[in-house]
């Protein structure tokens, strides 16, 4: 036997009897008109070609190879000594599935709608695990199936549908999968010849799937999709010699064929049994077995391969006459010898084994629990892990590394070769000597994990509940005014990343684009159906039919009328909880924005004025002077340098729910317990531990060193949410167990979308979800909600090893 084929079963799996419920992949799962199959054939040309044939000699042979083995690939490996390996790379590999397919949210409420309290799904398809299931995961489809088998191109001489020892071999998995009937199977197919093949060892639910009227490529020939029966006598090729071709045993009657099938069986059980006394005997003789014994042993074995296989032609001959094989006529198999996969079997290695699992030997064809890698089925948050394990495909498979490195401290300073020093420093700079900024940084290296072990975090939970929403992580897009300076898009790059994720974004009064822009850029965004956006719904009412969560970020003025337009707009927009800002109505003292008078809305051509210039109440009464000064809108409505009082608040509070019906308010800024107080006094539903990432204060507190006093004084009675220094999973993790309800992250995307646009903003944030999930699965948290201060411990005189610098010329 050429490799080991090994089923690994979640706890409890063995006492799991339901059904299977096979799909094939390709052409099934979508549609034809997809042409994948042409891109296929046009790519397994060239692969002929390149080893020295010509065009017509590539086309013979594809199409002859297609016919007798069901797999081009299966002739090119068999006859032409090729890497199966270097041909799925060349071939599917390199199809751009990604824009010749797409998300179906009907096929996936079609497959949801299964129950699964009656059958599994699985996968089952002639490609290599990689491509199917790179097509699951595109097709969103990937958390619904329960395992794949698939042709194993690591294996020399591996088997393909529709050879019937690849069905027998799945027999063997269905076997180990504790499916003692696959009578009671389903399976669908686009190609009629596996179909039959199946029914013919009496799989008693399989299903054509036929598109008439569309085209495939098969063979590298293109032909018309209908669903008549090809005679399969012409096409296939058995591994044994026999007594009779495919055709002459469908010349057979009815019930010649039945009395011969149940002659072989018989047959077969005695052969077994010889073999199991002479498998038991040669292994008592060690290392010197008998000859005679060995060669016996040997002979036996081509004997009851070549009687398993004419029993499926046979079987086959009676599907072609229509008559469909029951489980009567199926051979019992010798009990397989069980194998525990203990701790020294290196195919157990992160494999969580409540209990031994059985191993079988079969060549040529794979069976594993998908998607996730590790056998991790679906929970409640998505398994964000799994970016990671994207990225080294890309890298490994294609050559396709990142373009920029998510390192923070890289991050940060890569970014500075994307920016002039305007938008660099107005990111990127800090308040006096920066040590506001160094002080966020320093608490959260004091606060250190404590790892927990043997822990089953093969689902983890990180969703969150929050002002009604039910987000897929605890993650915010912080709002970070002008955008535009990273990106000619400005926000509409992050707030339509933010839709994708499912995440909130929060909208900035000092943006640099249109608040009803924004809205639609974040609509845009969660209109593409995602894992992570999929987690989402909200128990509320709101405005525009928003599908995502949107917060807009006040910044207020001293202008009633324009506040409340501003507030109209973003309700009316879908923005459903108000975010005021009150510790920067002044800006900071930043010594590198002076030092270059970085002050954007000085300058011509400015940008940053985009929400007041669209405001209809502002440039009604300051239109004409915003004409003359750039400064007008931000001077007068954004930082006005003239402070308010806690006596205002109420009047802000009532009109926002005036004008939300109700909807939640939150003061952003807060770093000490008395405010926190007084906030929730005043009626505010939570607030924002925030330093402004130590732009505002020089030498303030620690924003994580404040907030387990402020969590202690008011968490349990308001939403506490943390913002001002998180840059990784672990920081995330942090302020969570300290008593947050959810974080803000800033700069992270800023620099990300300064890099690349969307996909940079996209790789960010994939990469802080991806470096949470994986740091709960390691460190042995499965769920957020679960996490305290007991998972941290406190070190006082922690020092960075590497203390991150403020930003300078």
């Amino acid at each position: 036997m050429a490799d080991t084929l090994t089923s690994q079963s979640a706890p409890g799996a063995a006492e799991d009897d339901r059904p299977i419920v096979w799909f094939d992949i390709d052409n099934t799962l979508y549609s034809a008109s997809s042409n994948i199959s042409h891109a296929m054939g046009t790519r397994i040309h060239a692969y002929f070609v390149n080893l020295g044939l010509s065009h017509q000699e590539a086309s013979e042979l594809h199409l002859k190879y297609y016919t007798q083995y069901g797999l081009a690939l299966r002739g090119l490996t068999k006859h032409h000594d090729v890497d199966p390996l270097d041909f799925d790379r060349k071939c599917d590999g390199s199809l751009p599935l990604e824009e010749m397919i797409s998300y179906d949210p009907e096929l996936r409420k079609l497959i949801e709608d299964i129950d699964k309290s009656k059958v599994r799904i699985w996968g089952l398809t002639n490609a290599y695990r990689l491509h199917a299931e790179r097509v699951l995961r595109i097709l969103k489809l990937d958390d619904l199936f329960d395992g794949l088998v698939f042709c194993d191109y690591n294996v020399k001489n591996f088997v393909c549908k529709p050879e019937p020892e690849y069905y027998e071999m799945v027999a063997m998995a269905l076997k180990q999968a504790n499916v003692k009937d696959p009578s009671k199977c389903y399976f669908v197919d686009d190609n009629r010849k596996n179909v039959d093949a199946a029914r013919a060892l009496g799989w008693g639910h399989c299903v054509h799937f036929c598109e008439k009227g569309l085209e495939a490529m098969e063979g590298g020939k293109i032909k018309a999709i209908d669903d008549a029966r090809e005679p399969a006598g012409m096409d296939y090729r058995p591994r044994f010699a026999q007594p009779f071709t495919l055709t002459e045993a469908i010349g057979l009657d009815v019930g010649v064929l039945t009395d011969e099938i149940a002659r072989l069986q018989n047959s077969l059980k005695h052969l077994k049994d010889t073999q199991t006394i002479l498998q038991s005997t040669l292994k008592e003789e060690g290392e010197s077995p008998d000859p005679e014994l060995k060669k016996a042993f040997e002979e036996n074995q081509v004997v009851i391969g070549s009687q398993e296989e004419r029993i499926s032609i046979l079987k086959m001959a009676l599907a072609e006459k229509g008559v469909v094989a029951g489980s009567h006529y199926d051979p019992q198999p010798a009990a397989e010898p069980e194998v525990a996969l203990s701790e020294t079997n290196e195919d157990t290695e992160g494999v969580y084994l409540q209990k031994p699992v059985q191993a079988c030997m079969l060549p040529g064809l794979s069976l594993s629990l998908i998607m996730d890698p590790t056998n991790k089925p679906k929970g409640p948050s998505p398994h964000y892990s799994l970016y990671q394990r994207e990225v080294f495909k890309n890298g490994g498979q294609k050559g396709l590394l990142p373009n920029f490195s998510v390192h923070p401290e890289q991050l940060s300073d890569s970014v500075k070769a994307k920016l002039n020093d305007r938008g660099y420093f107005y990111v990127n700079s800090n308040a006096g000597l920066g040590w506001t900024d160094r002080a966020n940084r320093e608490a959260f290296y004091r606060w250190r994990i404590i790892p927990r072990m043997l822990v089953d975090t093969n689902t983890r939970d990180m969703t969150v509940d929050l002002f009604g929403h039910h987000l897929p992580a605890p993650i915010i897009f912080a709002p970070i005014g002008i955008n535009k300076l990273y990106h000619t898009q400005g926000e509409l790059v992050p707030a339509k990343i933010a839709g994708e994720l499912g995440l909130p974004y929060c909208l900035s009064t000092a943006g640099s684009q249109p608040i009803e822009d924004v809205a639609k850029a974040n609509e845009e965004g969660a209109s593409k159906k995602t894992d992570s956006n999929s987690v989402y719904n909200f128990s509320g009412y709101r405005e525009a039919n928003a599908t995502s969560p949107r917060f807009f970020q006040l910044y207020m003025g001293h202008d009633d009328e324009v506040t409340v337009s501003l507030l109209e707009r973003a309700w009316k927009s879908g923005f459903d909880v108000c975010m005021l800002t009150v510790d920067t109505w002044q800006l900071g003292w930043r010594p590198t924005d002076v030092d270059i008078a970085n002050y954007t809305f000085y300058y011509p051509g400015t940008v940053g004025n985009e929400v007041g210039a669209s405001d209809p109440v502002f440039m009604r009464k300051y239109g004409k002077e915003l004409e003359k000064d750039p400064g007008k809108w931000i001077d007068s409505s954004v930082w006005h340098g003239k402070a308010h009082s806690w006596e205002k608040i109420p009047w802000l509070i009532r009109e926002w729910k005036r004008i939300s019906k109700g909807r939640p308010f939150l003061l952003k800024g807060i770093q000490s317990v008395e405010d926190a107080r007084k906030a929730l006094e005043l009626g505010c539903e939570g607030i924002v531990v925030s330093n402004h990432a130590g732009r505002q204060v020089d030498g303030a507190v620690g924003s994580l060193e404040i907030l387990p006093d402020i969590v202690d004084a008011v968490g349990d009675k308001m939403k506490i949410i943390f913002d001002s220094g998180i840059r990784t999973g672990a920081d995330v993790f942090k302020a969570i167990a300290l008593g947050a309800h959810a974080v803000q992250v800033g700069r992270l995307y800023i620099w990300g979308m300064s890099h690349e646009g969307e996909t940079g903003c996209r790789h960010v944030m994939k990469s802080l979800l991806a470096d949470l999930d994986i740091l709960m699965t390691v460190g042995g948290y499965q769920s957020l909600k679960d996490v305290n201060r007991s998972a941290l411990r406190y070190n006082p005189s922690g020092v960075p090893p590497s203390v991150g610098q403020f930003a300078k010329l």
